[in-house]
């Protein structure tokens, strides 16, 4: 026979395992913890293949920090999830902020996506188009005047203006 107490434990650890453990808000702190960890291989694991490319260049610049110097960062971030925007029926836009501030991202991209068992899991969904420092920031805001006739004439080949 069992003890109440190992009826107790086997009780809880069938609760935690129903209880499904992969959220968009907790993808989203694994995520920025594995980043600020430098542990890229586990930052994959929670994203889409559009983010590999970029994880692949921050693990490249990051290649010559001592581990010591890594193994400072471990357990010091504190991610605090500010608001869960539905983007789509599969995307989520998940809004945060950190302690101390590591804001590389104005926000993360999760995208819904099932297992083989049908269940919900959730990936970072950042492709290189996007900014590191601020989305739009990756587009220059310019004015585009207006082409005056004489301008193109003088531009134009066998015209006789030549430039």
């Amino acid at each position: 026979m069992r003890s109440a107490g190992q009826w107790i434990l086997l009780l809880l650890c069938m609760l935690t395992a129903c209880k499904n453990p992969n959220t968009p808000e907790q993808t989203a702190v694994k995520f920025l913890n594995s980043l600020y960890n430098y542990d890229f291989e586990m930052a994959k694991s929670l994203s889409t293949r559009n983010t590999w490319s970029i994880l692949n260049i921050m693990d490249a610049r990051t290649k010559d920090i001592p581990d010591e110097v890594k193994q400072e960062n471990v357990g010091k971030l504190k991610v605090n999830i500010t608001k869960t925007v539905p983007e789509t029926d599969s995307t989520y836009i998940i809004y945060y902020t950190t302690e101390p501030d590591f804001q590389i991202f104005p926000a993360l991209r999760i995208l819904k996506m099932e297992d083989e068992d049908g269940k919900p899991r959730y990936r970072i969904d950042i492709s290189s188009l996007d900014s590191l420092s601020g989305g739009n920031d990756a587009f220059i805001e310019e004015e585009i005047l207006p082409i005056r006739d004489d301008d193109s004439a003088a531009a134009e080949p066998g015209s006789g203006n030549s430039q």
